[in-house]
């Protein structure tokens, strides 16, 4: 086994989700599938860890670049989440509905930016099964974390 410091392990992990969020976009040509912005919001909640969310930021916006041809387009519905969530942390304890209520608003801001900054059409089934999608992803995210010891890494050692 070849050991990693926690901070490689997480980058490589969001390096195989931005190309997971990439190929998404390529086969359904929209943008459904966050997995990205639901590992970041994991992160923040589990871990809080500055390097993690500042790589995942930069990823975020290469990500938006591709696909919307913008930089900065991720960065309005990441950012708000993000504080949100440092937010919370002071004030709450950690349970599951950080991560549904962050999934709900962050799906509802990328939505948002899709039909009124950039002018795309937005259907109802459309905007549901984003949202739908983005919870799943998101509480299958955390319960794997919520298995793990709070405050740990869950990939400390990669093969």
């Amino acid at each position: 086994m070849i050991f990693l410091p926690h901070y490689a392990s997480r980058t490589f992990i969001m390096l195989l989700l931005f190309c997971g969020d990439v190929w998404g976009f390529f086969l359904f040509e929209s943008h459904v599938l966050h997995l990205l912005a639901s590992f970041m919001i994991v992160q923040i909640v589990f871990f809080r860890s500055t390097f993690s969310l500042i790589t995942a930021l930069f990823l975020l916006a290469i990500e938006s670049w591709i696909i919307y041809g913008i930089f900065w387009v991720s960065l309005l519905y990441a950012a708000p989440i993000a504080i949100l969530i440092f937010s919370f942390h002071s004030y709450l304890y950690i349970s599951l509905l950080y991560h549904l209520l962050a999934s709900l608003i962050a799906s509802l801001l990328s939505l948002s930016i899709q039909g009124f900054l950039l002018g795309l059409s937005i259907s109802a089934p459309y905007a549901i099964g984003t949202i739908f999608v983005n919870i799943g992803v998101i509480t299958l995210f955390s319960l794997k974390a919520i298995k793990g010891k709070t405050r740990q890494s869950l990939t400390q050692y990669m093969a």
